[in-house]
């Protein structure tokens, strides 16, 4: 799980990162209440290579652009 800064919403970030073809699990999908708005997951189960570490730096440019 990772933990966004309070002002952000992880169903946001989910929507643009399927625009770059990265899928993260909101959190809110793991909640019956709608809690958990500013958490998401991703999978890391296979190989870690060259595709995933661009995904995650993906992630973080997104991030970063939310927060402007």
């Amino acid at each position: 799980w990772l933990e966004l800064p309070e002002q952000l919403d992880a169903g946001e970030l989910s929507a643009k990162a399927l625009e770059h073809h990265i899928s993260i699990a909101p959190g809110k999908m793991f909640s019956t209440s709608g809690a958990w708005t500013r958490f998401f997951r991703f999978n890391t189960a296979w190989h870690w290579g060259e595709r995933e570490e661009q995904a995650v730096k993906q992630l973080g440019c997104l991030i970063r652009e939310m927060l402007r």
